[in-house]
C-alpha cells in the first residue's frame, strides 16, 4: 500500500486554489472592480445609485477549464499542476470579462447611454460626447475623477493620440471643462440634496 498524505495534498490544493483565484482576477479590467461573494441563491437584484434595479442570475456561472494529463505529470512534475491552474485562471478571466462587458452592454442599452461610432475611428468630439451622455464622478472635494477607457490593443496609439489632444487643444480642452463644470454644479446639487441617516 502506497503511502497517503492527506494534510500536504489539502495544503497543496488551497496554494492551487489561491493561485486561480488571484490570476483570474489579474486582468486590467476586473483588477479594479470590487467583488462581493454571494453563497447561496440563484439570483440577485443590483441597485444602482438612481434607485433603478437589475435583477442578475447565475444560471449561467463564468468557468475556465484545464487538462491534466498524466504524462505532463510524469514530465512536469508541478509545473503541470501550475499550468493547469494558469490555463483555468485564464479561462476564468476571459468569461468573467466577456460577462462584464454584456452586462455593461445591456445596462447602457437599457438607459440610452449607448454611443456608436459606426466603424469611425476614435475621435476626441467622441470622447466629448460620451463624457457628455454618462454622469460623471467626483470626490467629496468636488474634484472630477475622470472615466477609465477601455480599448482593444488595436485601438492604443489613436487613444493616447486623442488624450493629448485632449490635453493640449485648448477648444477640445475648453468644451471638456465646461462639460465637467456643469456636471460637477449637477453633482453638488445632488450631494446637498441627499439626507443623512442616523
Amino acid at each position: 500500500m502506497l503511502p497517503d498524505y492527506p494534510e500536504l495534498k489539502r495544503e497543496l490544493l488551497q496554494r492551487l486554489k489561491l493561485r486561480v483565484q488571484t490570476a483570474a482576477v489579474d486582468e486590467p479590467v476586473l483588477r479594479d472592480l470590487k467583488a462581493f461573494r454571494i453563497h447561496e441563491g440563484r439570483c440577485t437584484v443590483l441597485t444602482r445609485e438612481d434607485g433603478s434595479t437589475q435583477e442578475m442570475n447565475f444560471t449561467s456561472p463564468v468557468s475556465g477549464e484545464a487538462t491534466l494529463r498524466i504524462d505532463d505529470i510524469r514530465l512536469k512534475g508541478e509545473g503541470a499542476s501550475l499550468k493547469a491552474a494558469d490555463d483555468i485562471a485564464l479561462g476564468l478571466q476571459e468569461s468573467m470579462a466577456t460577462r462584464f462587458f454584456e452586462t455593461i452592454s445591456k445596462s447602457v442599452d437599457d438607459v440610452g447611454n449607448s454611443f456608436d461610432a459606426k466603424g469611425k475611428p476614435m475621435t476626441a468630439d467622441m470622447i466629448l460626447e460620451m463624457l457628455d451622455r454618462m454622469e460623471l464622478s467626483f470626490d467629496d472635494e468636488g474634484n472630477w475623477q475622470p472615466p477609465r477607457i477601455i480599448h482593444g490593443p488595436a485601438l492604443a496609439a489613436t487613444a493616447a493620440e486623442v488624450q493629448k489632444q485632449l490635453g493640449v487643444d485648448r477648444t477640445l480642452r475648453a468644451r471638456q471643462d465646461a462639460i465637467v463644470n456643469r456636471q460637477r454644479e449637477e453633482w453638488r446639487v445632488r450631494e446637498a440634496r441627499r439626507k443623512l441617516v442616523d
